[in-house]
């Protein structure tokens, strides 16, 4: 057997044992907000839609599909409301991640906002995670590891609105990663001499990325790998054998 095969059945191998569970995944395709999804006013009364894009075309499309969540005001006043979730069970046993794709173009100089909460009961305290202020032009994905899991779980998108051309947000997903991964690459990046093909990091890494496993690829160990659950090493130019 080349090295070639064996490779393949190796990033087979080990995709069969590192995975997420999808606990959710929303892309507004249809073509208004979920009925399982609910909103809460926190200053006007301004809701989130479904729509194509951004205001004025900005951005022109969804991320993916036709349709994204889209929070718009043409007035300056600051109305904001939280978008949130369905109740979400999240095993404690997991590491829990939510991704997602952004974008809030400025307009003249006019900025909105994007903050992100989460509670653990549904009379529970809203807790910040993350505030986006600054303009992104381009849809952007977003990456947010989630505290507390647990079997009751709600995540709020608040948008607020200050005459900007709106936050718009797509490709909703909430995750339970199995592990936390390092990938060490023993090899420097070097390629599979004589085969004309990537890396074998780049096919650990590709495989790692279809199955939602959070990774991380450094080119040295550091002094401490006790944060992480599983460390994958690149072995040499041929990656095995």
């Amino acid at each position: 057997m080349n090295k070639f095969k064996v490779l393949i059945i190796f990033t087979f191998f080990l995709t069969s044992l590192l995975f997420a569970d999808i606990v959710l995944e929303e892309g507004f395709e249809g073509g208004c907000i979920p009925e399982d999804w609910s909103q809460e006013y926190i200053v006007g009364t301004t809701e989130w839609s479904a729509n194509q894009g951004g205001h004025s075309v900005f951005p022109q499309n969804a991320h993916t599909g036709d349709y994204n969540a889209f929070f718009f005001y043409n007035d300056e006043s600051g109305n904001s409301t939280k978008l949130i979730t369905p109740e979400l069970n999240l095993n404690t046993e997991y590491r829990s991640v939510l991704k997602f794709w952004h974008a809030q173009d400025d307009w003249a100089g006019c900025q909105d906002v994007l903050h992100i909460y989460y509670k653990t009961s549904v009379d529970g305290e809203w807790i910040l995670l993350e505030s986006f202020t600054s303009e992104v032009i381009e849809w952007t994905e977003r990456t947010i590891f989630l505290p507390d899991p647990g079997p009751t779980y709600y995540i709020a998108f608040e948008g607020v609105a200050i005459w900007g051309h709106g936050v718009c947000v797509d490709d909703v997903m909430v995750l339970d990663s199995v592990i936390n991964t390092f990938v060490w690459d023993n090899d420097n990046y070097s390629t599979i001499i004589n085969q004309g093909i990537h890396p074998c990091e780049e096919y650990i890494e590709e495989a790692l990325e279809e199955n939602y496993v959070e990774y991380e690829t450094h080119v040295t160990l550091p002094t401490d790998l006790s944060d992480y659950d599983v460390v994958l090493v690149v072995l040499g130019v041929y990656c095995v054998g």
